[in-house]
């Protein structure tokens, strides 16, 4: 699991923090652009307030005039490689589990490379990239039972790959989604989010993807009892950013209640 969270907004912007503990990044490792190995790593250190964070690999020796290394955290979205285009294949969880006031740790996709290098390994130097976006969801206004508890809240865009596995180019920065496995939603559970009051923040992260406007999206509230819905209508464009958060609020005092 991934321990990267934001922190506090600052001057209009969220800063990515590595968490003390739990951190697991994938390595790839081209040697003479040749494909060789992925590698796996926990174990690291932070610093700068957990701006920074050092990872250590262990490599089996090779002898070549040059050598690449790619990284993707968290390690759990790691699906696979396909070495002649360049690309892998990168799993964005449809279930998420949001904090307070940040996404799913296991869903802040980063990726990073280090190439050109003409020893292998050493000390790499490289900034991690956000190859995943988030939304700050504003439930507003939303009525429920006496001891009714929200279990989940759930984001629609039809037609749009919100979540699943992309194969992401990292030549291009270019992202292709893998028929069968990708889906129009994502479902974010709120055990982590205090929901009493009818107005609290969901955060998740989806793929990037774009919404005109008069495109609608859907978005459904589901309790231990029931379920509330609304389908919204854009009144202009909208796009989810990779490393952006859209800020979206949605009034749900008019909600319909639909049956689970």
């Amino acid at each position: 699991e991934s321990k990267v969270t934001f922190g506090t907004k600052n001057n209009g912007e969220y800063p990515v923090l590595w968490d003390a503990s739990g951190e697991s990044v994938k390595m790839i490792e081209y040697a003479n652009s040749t494909y060789q190995t992925v590698v796996s790593k926990q174990n690291y250190s932070i610093s700068d307030g957990g701006v920074s964070a050092m990872f250590s690999f262990d490599l089996d020796p090779k002898d070549a005039g040059s050598y690449n290394y790619y990284f993707l955290s968290p390690a759990s979205s790691f699906n696979y490689t396909y070495p002649e285009y360049s690309s892998i294949g990168v799993a964005l969880n449809q279930n998420q589990t949001c904090r307070a006031a940040s996404v799913d740790p296991a869903t802040a996709i980063l990726f990073s490379s280090a190439t050109g290098r003409t020893e292998q390994g050493g000390t790499l130097s490289s900034a991690f990239s956000h190859i995943s976006s988030y939304c700050k969801l504003t439930i507003q206004g939303l009525t429920v039972g006496t001891g009714e508890t929200v279990q989940s809240v759930t984001f629609k865009s039809a037609g749009k790959t919100v979540t699943g596995l992309n194969a992401y180019v990292w030549s291009n920065s270019t992202y292709s989604p893998v028929a069968g496995y990708v889906y129009d939603n994502v479902i974010v559970g709120t055990s982590n989010v205090d929901t009493s009051t009818g107005t609290f923040d969901v955060w998740f992260s989806c793929w990037p993807f774009a919404m005109s406007a008069g495109e609608k999206f859907s978005v459904l509230v589901t309790t231990d009892k029931t379920q509330y819905g609304r389908t919204i209508t854009l009144p202009e464009a909208r796009s989810f950013v990779a490393g952006c958060v859209a800020e979206i609020g949605v009034d749900m005092s008019t909600a319909e209640e639909k049956s689970p």
